[in-house]
């Protein structure tokens, strides 16, 4: 019998107005197409905030499009 795992992940919430800032997936292999927060798994012994401050960065190496 498998054993139950846990990914654990982290999630941003940023707000600005009554608006929140989604990316929409693509090439990832999961919910493509679909939106999403920024979002990342943590990485062996990374904390929670290393984890999201990596996602940050990686988030800011990306192409960023703004719609309303």
């Amino acid at each position: 019998m498998n054993r139950f795992s846990l990914i654990p992940e982290v999630h941003l919430i940023l707000e600005s107005n009554g608006q929140l800032l989604l990316l929409k997936r693509a090439n990832t292999g999961y919910e493509d197409g679909n939106y999403s927060l920024v979002a990342g798994h943590i990485d062996g012994n990374e904390s929670a905030r290393e984890a999201m401050v990596r996602g940050i960065i990686a988030y800011q190496h990306s192409t960023v499009s703004a719609q309303s």
